[in-house]
């Protein structure tokens, strides 16, 4: 593991997720659809990326995926244009 993990994850899933949903339609399309809607990772044992069990927790992947989600409106970009032309790779790269 990185020695700055701790500190940089969150860039570095910020950055993997523009990547992902810049690059392929299919997956765009599915989180453009989720406007206005928050978006919560419900794991009940991940406080950091999801929820929790309780809701106490960050949910720090939905709030980046908002974030995205927020940057892809603003930018205009289109939901049918595939950067690498593979299709989109559906939801989570499976084909």
């Amino acid at each position: 593991m990185r020695p700055d993990w701790p500190t940089a994850k969150l860039a570095v899933m910020a950055a993997a997720l523009r990547a992902k949903f810049r690059g392929h339609a299919s997956p765009r399309r599915l989180l453009l659809s989720s406007a206005p809607l928050e978006l919560v990772e419900s794991s009940p044992h991940d406080f950091f990326w999801g929820q929790g069990y309780d809701g106490s927790g960050a949910n720090h992947l939905g709030r980046i995926l908002m974030m995205v989600r927020s940057e892809l409106l603003a930018g205009g970009e289109h939901e049918d244009e595939d950067a690498d032309g593979d299709g989109g790779g559906g939801v989570g790269g499976a084909q």
